[in-house]
């Protein structure tokens, strides 16, 4: 292992001691709740706490398929609840990406580390996988440095060590960046 593969995988382990387990969980009841769903199309996403680039598309989307229900979020944070995160930005959809898949952001906290999480929900396992790179371009275009994971999963770090996380999981992609 190189040099700096080394010290980014040293240095993301600790900033992302609670947000890796959240990532995990929330990808396990996103999946859960979530089925397989279409995507619906609409305006493109801007939140002041996200990346903001906007990659070429690389998967396409089916159609016919509605985004997740207000019932369905509320599940997901009463499960992230139970495992002791707190909620500090409920999750809702903020737009969709340039495939037309929709985004849902939330703010989470747990042990004083809060972690902004991004959900991209697309119609197939296949589509998630087809959607990794770009979702990963867009995080290494606002600065953050790193590699794939053995997992398949993508961790690195910007220049003030925040880390951010991007991984696939069924029908989501799911990008986690601790604050």
């Amino acid at each position: 292992m190189n040099p700096k593969t080394r010290m980014t995988k040293r240095y993301t382990k600790t900033p992302l001691k609670y947000a890796l387990p959240l990532l995990i969980i929330g990808a396990l009841v996103f999946v859960s709740i979530s089925g397989c769903l279409n995507p619906s199309p609409g305006p493109s996403p801007s939140a002041s706490n996200v990346p903001t680039a906007t990659p070429e598309p690389t998967a396409q989307p089916s159609a016919g398929t509605t985004p997740l229900t207000s019932a369905q979020l509320a599940t997901f944070e009463y499960n992230l609840e139970g495992q002791g995160y707190t909620i500090t930005q409920q999750f809702k959809q903020n737009g969709t990406t340039p495939d037309g898949y929709p985004i849902y952001n939330g703010m989470l906290t747990k042990d004083g580390v809060t972690s902004a999480s991004i959900i991209v929900q697309t119609d197939s396992t296949e589509s998630a996988l087809l959607y990794m790179p770009t979702a990963v371009s867009l995080v290494e275009n606002n600065g953050f440095a790193g590699s794939y994971d053995t997992d398949g999963s993508w961790s690195g770090l910007n220049s003030d060590l925040v880390a951010a996380n991007v991984q696939q999981n069924g029908n989501a992609v799911i990008i986690v960046m601790a604050q």
